[in-house]
């Protein structure tokens, strides 16, 4: 990441733990903890190895970073392996290329193995983009 691209990073966002392969190459995400046991906010900056044929962030990381986040905000809460069943995206705004993306994340138990969560993803004071997830947990026992 280059000086220019960190300036882009608002004050209180560390980078987040990379959960994986896919992650390690693709990031880095940012995380700011939450306030009052809200789930973090995540962060990310559209650098142009995330972007499709238009020059705007690709939608599939847009769908990596939005699950991405929706799953490390239940493993911050429940402290357990997961893996995501259903996932759905509405993109809303195109995302351009060295644009700070910000993701704020909701969850709502469905029952004791299982979570919804949702998220909303906003760039430039726009909604750009917001998710639904279920996901499976897997307490250790």
């Amino acid at each position: 990441m280059t000086t220019q691209q960190r300036s882009k990073i608002p004050v209180g966002f560390e980078p987040a733990p990379a959960r994986g392969p896919f992650l390690e190459m693709n990031g880095p995400i940012w995380r700011k903890p939450g306030q009052h046991g809200e789930p973090p906010i995540f962060g990310f900056v559209a650098e142009d190895r995330h972007t499709n044929g238009l020059g705007v962030l690709h939608g599939g990381m847009m769908a990596a970073f939005l699950d991405n986040a929706m799953a490390q905000s239940i493993y911050d809460r429940y402290k357990c392996r997961l893996v995501t069943l259903d996932l759905s995206v509405s993109y809303k705004h195109v995302v351009p290329k060295q644009r700070w993306l910000e993701a704020r994340v909701s969850l709502e138990t469905t029952d004791e193995n299982r979570i919804e969560a949702k998220v909303e993803a906003m760039c430039r004071n726009m909604l750009c983009a917001e998710a639904r997830g279920v996901f499976q947990l897997f307490p250790r026992h």
